[in-house]
């Protein structure tokens, strides 16, 4: 949870209060009925917490500091340590009204409903 609380209050490199680089979120949508799916891949050097915020905070035009705290919904040092446990985990939780799923391979799916 310290993690994450460092994570919230520190701004993107080389940005004040504007919200995460969207050129730092590989991302590609499409969409099922009235759900949009979002897919974005961690950047380097970054834990499942840290991505899962940048690809939230990114979906929705926001700073990190923006949104519910992800810890609220799951243990972030638990997450981070099941994802680095390798390529065949999944983990799915609901974050931000949307289900969100994060495979050890490092992709994350937001499950977006309109």
């Amino acid at each position: 949870m310290v993690a994450e609380q460092l994570f919230l209050l520190t701004p993107f490199e080389g940005q004040d209060q504007n919200p995460p680089n969207e050129s730092a979120v590989r991302e590609t949508m499409t969409e099922n009925g009235n759900e949009r799916i979002y897919r974005f891949d961690f950047a380097a050097d970054e834990t499942a917490t840290e991505a899962v915020i940048r690809g939230h905070a990114t979906l929705r035009n926001k700073r990190p500091t923006d949104l519910s705290p992800l810890a609220e919904v799951i243990p972030c040092d638990a997450l981070d340590t099941l994802v680095d446990a390798g390529d065949e985990v999944t983990v799915t939780f609901t974050y931000e009204g949307a289900r969100t799923t994060i495979h050890g391979d490092e992709e994350i799916i937001v499950y977006d409903r309109e």
